[in-house]
Parts: C-alpha cells; structure tokens; sequence
C-alpha cells in the first residue's frame, strides 16, 4: 500500500503530520521520558542522601536511566524510518 507524501505547503498540513509523527509508539515514548525522569531523580536522591553511585539506589537509578534512553531510542529510529519511507512515497 502506497501513501502520497504529506502536504508540508499548509498549515493543516503540517499539523496533520506532526500529529502522525506523534502517533507512532506514543506509549512506548511516554513510558520512556517517565524511566529517563526516574533515575534522574533517584540519581539526585541518592547524592542528597549522600550515598555512593554504587549503592542500590544509585545502580537501580543508572538503570532506569539506561532502559529509558534505549526505549526513547527506539522510538527515534521507528519514528526515523516511517517519515523515510513516507516521504519517498513508498
């Protein structure tokens, strides 16, 4: 199945396909920045209590920070390769 290109020229356009980009994986983004905005705050937590990085709490907070940049990753490269192939037409 073949879709036409998006019409960038006006503004409901270009709305229409901010809209569309938003609408790939928009759980998979939200669950992302939700991991990102744990560990940092574990991270700031952990430093205020005084504690070292290689606590508990410091690893787990590095962790969610990990797990939550790789899914906000992933969603880049799927959000990436759906505008490629919708601006090619294909």
């Amino acid at each position: 199945m073949s879709q036409s290109p998006p019409d960038l020229v006006s503004a409901e356009g270009r709305a229409a396909w901010r809209a569309e980009l938003r609408s790939i994986m928009p759980w998979t983004r939200l669950a992302g920045l939700a991991l990102v905005a744990a560990g940092a705050f574990g991270l700031l937590w952990t430093q205020h209590l005084g504690a070292q990085m290689a606590s508990p709490r410091g690893l787990i907070s590095l962790a969610l920070l990990v797990i939550g940049w790789g899914l906000l990753a992933v969603v880049i490269i799927k959000r990436t390769a759906h505008q490629r192939r919708r601006l090619s037409g294909v």
